[in-house]
């Protein structure tokens, strides 16, 4: 039975690595999309690890003088948040961030996420006013976690590198300054953020959101997805592979096990 519980396990990893793969490559033209992948370990390792002998120097071990393995299982999945291109759109509304970090949105059920995706509007509130916003209704927050309101009159806008906005008037003069865009960075984005929606990302429990360094926003621009269609495309061979190997080690372990039956 060991042999056909490693082969099921090798399975739900490999549909797991396919199905990252698969969301990625869908969504290769998503503004400010982070490339997904997987990490995987041996399912021995995490059913016995507590009786192990030097964990400190090994980060995969088994009991000492057991060598039989137990399966594969994915342990977690991950977005690479590594500097995405940037595309010019000419539109005002429009912005991306070179460097780390994240513009902040508030969701109509008040809860606060971050994200790449600058693709930003403006969106008629009850009120009548008009907000800065995502496409699905995301408010997006300025640096005193308030959302960004356009003033009463017809206004051109301008955002400077450092997220601070300007409204004037069509003939651009007569400029107030407006609100700042709040840009936040956390530690290690690949596991202190949990992708929510679409490309809408929450902050993990033990982890906290601080004002981003070095970075520029750019008006105008959008940031591009960052998947790598050619490292997927060959991930994906490998993944099928990986797949097709198991599916035959399980008709091999069921062979032999009718073969077994039939002498017993």
């Amino acid at each position: 039975m060991q042999s056909l519980w490693a082969g099921l396990s090798g399975l739900n990893a490999s549909s797991t690595w396919l199905d990252t793969i698969a969301g990625n490559l869908s969504n290769m033209n998503t503004t400010g999309f982070a490339s997904e992948g997987n990490s995987f370990a041996d399912a021995l390792t995490r059913q016995m690890s507590g009786q192990a002998t030097a964990p400190a120097l090994a980060g995969r071990y088994t009991l000492p003088g057991w060598w039989a393995p137990s399966g594969v299982y994915a342990t977690g999945l991950e977005s690479n948040f590594s500097q995405m291109s940037m595309k010019s759109t000419g539109v005002s509304t429009d912005a991306a961030i070179e460097g780390n970090g994240f513009f902040t949105v508030r969701t109509p059920s008040g809860e606060t996420l971050l994200t790449k995706a600058g693709s930003f509007q403006w969106s008629r509130q009850a009120n009548g006013s008009f907000a800065l916003a995502t496409p699905n209704g995301d408010l997006v927050l300025d640096t005193k976690n308030q959302p960004i309101l356009a003033p009463s009159k017809p206004t051109s806008m301008t955002i400077a590198q450092d997220g601070q906005i300007t409204f004037g008037d069509q003939s651009g003069s007569a400029a107030v300054a407006g609100p700042t865009l709040q840009v936040v960075d956390v530690p290690v984005p690949s596991q202190s953020l949990i992708a929510v929606s679409g490309t809408n990302y929450a902050v993990a429990p033990g982890w906290k959101a601080i004002p981003a360094g070095q970075y520029s926003v750019h008006q105008g621009f959008l940031n591009e997805s960052n998947v790598n269609a050619t490292d997927d495309l060959a991930n994906l061979v490998e993944a099928q592979q990986m797949y097709n190997l198991n599916t035959e080690s399980l008709k091999i372990s069921n062979q032999m096990m009718g073969i077994a039956n039939n002498i017993l």
